[in-house]
């Protein structure tokens, strides 16, 4: 029997305007790291999530490649998978990733985006397990397991659900005992989640990162879950991003696990030796003190690359 898992990390966007860059990428540092030539080039990102609109200029230029499988109807690589060259759909089983992507896009695009995002010329894998009325967990244990057979350094999984779910935990902590850099949001439920816990954010693992919501003015958003088990917060309240339909506004603990991600990428492209604890304590070491209701306090990936 399969178990759904409640999408609970969405929240709206308001149209806005602004220069460049966004004040999200300038309050962690990311100009300071790109003028050090550091881009998160040869880091892969692996994003559980709704997907990825490949027509986006953005996804086009940075999705993964999977060169054993080129498109022409046929398995190549012999994975079960028919023409998985750029990511997969386990929530329709196919190579469609960009039905009812929008957050999925969103994500991608604040890893990658020059203006608003951190690592520009990191790689991302899409793969889809979300759609409009969520998606099932063993869809989403599928999907890790194949980030990891793609060779991916960070897996993103910026949802949750207050249930638990063994087999979640299970393939995590799978992922964690091989040394894979996990990514996920807090919540935005306004709760701390040691007391009120919300999963895959309170798993507490190794190699996992528990990400909440910052403001502009260095605040612990209202809705963002906090805790001892939240163990870094990034700008997610007011983020600026250029989308299809203009310059928008997001809120919500999801986009910042894209902000941690790609500064994940930055320490990974000049660190290439450095494990995912190291990794993940280099993050959270470096984090700049903003709030007593956060572990680790706000993300500043130019000091975690000094």
């Amino acid at each position: 029997m399969k178990h759904v898992i409640v999408f609970v990390y969405v929240m709206l966007a308001a149209p806005l305007s602004f220069a460049s860059p966004s004040w999200q990428s300038q309050i962690v540092g990311a100009p300071l790291a790109w003028n050090e030539g550091l881009t998160g080039r040869g880091v892969t990102i692996a994003i559980i999530d709704s997907g990825l609109d490949l027509t986006e200029t953005r996804a086009a230029r940075t999705v993964f490649k999977n060169s054993a499988d080129p498109i022409n109807g046929r398995d190549d690589d012999g994975n079960g998978l028919v023409d998985d060259h750029s990511g997969w759909n386990f929530q329709d089983h196919d190579n469609d990733v960009g039905t009812d992507s929008t957050h999925g896009t969103r994500l991608a695009a604040l890893v990658i985006d020059r203006e608003a995002g951190i690592a520009p010329e990191a790689t991302i894998l899409p793969l889809k397990f979300l759609g409009p009325n969520g998606g099932y967990v063993e869809h989403a244990v599928e999907a890790m397991t194949y980030a990891v057979r793609m060779n991916a350094e960070v897996v993103v999984l910026p949802w949750g659900s207050e249930r638990h779910f063994q087999i979640v935990y299970e393939k995590m902590k799978e992922l964690s005992d091989a040394g894979i850099l996990m990514i996920t949001a807090a919540g935005n439920s306004g709760n701390d989640i040691n007391g009120f816990p919300e999963y895959p954010a309170a798993y507490g693992l190794k190699t996992l990162i528990t990400v909440g919501a910052s403001t502009r003015d260095d605040r612990l958003a209202a809705f963002s879950n906090s805790g001892m088990l939240v163990d870094i917060a990034a700008p997610g309240s007011g983020i600026e991003l250029e989308t299809k339909n203009g310059r928008t506004s997001l809120d919500g603990t999801s986009y910042a696990t894209s902000l941690v991600a790609g500064a994940a990428a930055l320490i990974y492209e000049k660190f290439p030796g450095l494990t995912a604890v190291e990794v993940k304590a280099r993050l959270l070491k470096s984090a700049d003190p903003i709030s007593a209701h956060i572990a680790g306090e706000r993300l500043n990936v130019y000091k975690a690359l000094r």
